[in-house]
């Protein structure tokens, strides 16, 4: 039995540095199915992921939305590209700026993803050095082939996918994202089977209802 778990968007529509933007190219496909839908409405897109016995059952290419308060719809968007969802050309530089509205979100948004994914057993709980792996070779390669961490893979991807089909973010923005969160994941790890990151998130995520 296939079972698609809703994700989570959080609604931040009063901060001037985060505006909910579709990408062109959902443009149509999502307001073919809700033709009521606008970029900061309350009811606003959510990422679901899709799964049986532990195990995602959809192409990683591809995202499956859903809205807030529409129980029985759901709409898979194939993505064939992360990289072509870049929009702008903004440069943050090194991104030390932890208090950027955006860049929190976009952080908040995949972390309690990938947590609550873990949480739930569709995912293994990740090692902080798979982690690590993950996050540098998505920021090398955000389009490259997912290597023995297949389903962690395809968790990520799916989020940046769609946070970048809802956020303007730039290749230079992106970059700085991920790799902001792959020395997060460096500073975690204590050996090469430690799970800080989880153990430490979990908690977290889930006093906030996110997990």
């Amino acid at each position: 039995m296939k079972i698609v778990q809703k994700g989570v968007r959080i609604m931040m529509t009063n901060e001037p540095e985060l505006r909910f933007v579709l990408h062109p190219q959902w443009e149509a496909v999502v307001k073919a199915k809700w033709p009521d839908y606008q970029d900061d409405d309350d009811n606003g897109l959510c990422l679901s992921t899709e799964f049986m016995d532990g195990q995602i059952m959809s192409d990683w290419r591809q995202v499956i939305l859903s809205r807030k308060e529409d129980d029985g719809g759901f709409l898979k968007v194939a993505v064939p590209s992360l990289r072509e969802l870049f929009r702008g050309d903004y440069d943050p530089g090194t991104f030390e700026d932890t208090e950027n509205i955006k860049y929190m979100y976009i952080i908040t948004v995949l972390e309690s993803h990938w947590i609550s994914r873990a949480n739930l057993g569709v995912i293994e709980i990740p090692k902080d050095e798979t982690m690590y792996e993950v996050y540098t070779q998505l920021r090398r390669r955000p389009d490259g082939k997912p290597g023995q961490n297949e389903s962690l893979h395809a968790v990520i991807w799916q989020c940046l996918a769609f946070l970048a089909g809802i956020i303007e973010i730039s290749e230079a923005e992106y970059g700085a994202i991920v790799g902001r969160l792959a020395r997060s994941a460096s500073t975690f790890r204590t050996s090469y089977s430690s799970t800080n990151m989880f153990t430490h998130l979990l908690p977290l995520y889930a006093d906030k209802g996110m997990v």
